[in-house]
């Protein structure tokens, strides 16, 4: 049914729940095996983590707002109604993804904690094969010539 709560993308585990996750995996494994990147000083860890908070939050604010205008929004199993391919989503086909990875750098910078560097890649990767694969076919079937042209035009990532 149209709009209703399971006709969209289904996934395992939202990817909200995925950054979320590798960040309290990421914070406690530091307090059992604390590795350091280097960056010791309080100064140091902001000026390197501060950047990537305020892009993955400029980018997020941005993704959901677009989305917000074209009528659709970011929650999963709910189905699509329109392909947007606007603002943020002309630059990335990915735009919220990419926000959760940044962020998820940029604690690593900021609390000095490698483990989060890390668990950033596993994210990408994650997200990347197990996800993105999956909302793609979604909108090839749903939008078929639309997506692929859309496809061939904006990278999947950046």
């Amino acid at each position: 049914m149209a709009g209703t709560e399971q006709s969209g993308v289904r996934v395992a585990i939202p990817p909200p729940a995925l950054f979320f996750g590798f960040l309290l995996v990421g914070v406690g494994l530091q307090r059992v095996w604390p590795i350091t990147v280097g960056l010791t000083s309080v100064t140091g860890r902001l000026l390197s983590g501060l950047p990537c908070f305020a892009l993955a939050f400029g980018l997020g604010a941005w993704s959901l707002k677009t989305l917000q205008v074209h009528g659709e929004n970011a929650r999963f199993k709910r189905e699509i109604r329109s392909l947007v391919t606007c603002g943020p989503y002309s630059i990335s086909r990915n735009p919220l993804y990419l926000a959760l990875v940044t962020t998820l750098v940029g604690f690593g910078a900021v609390l000095d904690n490698p483990w989060l560097f890390l668990f950033s890649a596993v994210l990408f990767l994650l997200l990347d094969r197990f996800i993105v694969q999956r909302e793609e076919k979604y909108l090839t079937e749903h939008f078929g010539e639309s997506f692929r042209n859309y496809s061939s035009r904006v990278r999947r990532w950046v």
